[in-house]
């Protein structure tokens, strides 16, 4: 019942090729406040995952930033790689993702909890697995992902559009300012 744990990857970033990559790679600074992450700063090209220790993870797997901005969950929206900066999560088959989301909220609030009086600075893999959580009874997940999965696809679905209406506007306002473009 509980989440498959994924683990970091330990990949320094310089041996990857990332140029003219097509693979979003998620680090740290692409946790922004966002529940879905849909592209990254950088991309990372398919010579360099395979010759990496990184791997691609799937949609809906739940990153948790380890260092720098310690603690930020992201839910990927589309497969991804992720630096060695963070943790990823995947929910077992019959376990709703976003109730994993949530779960992985709970655990970084217990880390904080238990880093009170210290710098909540970094998160290492002893901090998730001697962690305990309770987890309720499938059922219970089960009526919780029935009702919580349409909000969270409304919540991805209106991100992805907020990003092709920003893409339009960093399109269209150059050439609106340059004259090439008139609103009638």
């Amino acid at each position: 019942m509980l989440p498959t744990y994924l683990g970091a990857v330990r990949q320094p970033r310089k041996s990857l090729s990332f140029g003219g990559g097509d693979i979003p790679f998620f680090t740290p600074t692409d946790a922004d406040g966002t529940i879905f992450k849909f592209s990254t700063a950088d991309y990372i090209t398919a010579d360099g995952l395979k010759g990496s220790s990184t791997k691609r993870f799937g949609k809906h797997t739940v990153f948790i930033t380890a260092r720098g901005s310690v603690g930020r969950l992201v839910l990927a929206g589309v497969d991804m790689a992720m630096n060695q900066s963070c943790y990823a999560l995947r929910a077992k088959p019959e376990i709703s993702h976003v109730f994993l989301y949530f779960l992985a909220k709970e655990l970084i609030h217990h880390l904080q909890v238990k880093s009170s009086g210290s710098v909540f600075d970094s998160i290492v893999s002893n901090d998730i697995e001697l962690t305990n959580l309770t987890i309720p009874k499938t059922e219970v997940i089960e009526k919780f992902a029935v009702v919580v999965e349409p909000v969270f696809e409304k919540i991805a679905n209106n991100t992805k559009e907020n990003l092709q209406l920003a893409q339009l506007r960093d399109w269209l306002l150059p050439l609106l300012m340059n004259g090439q473009v008139t609103v009638a």
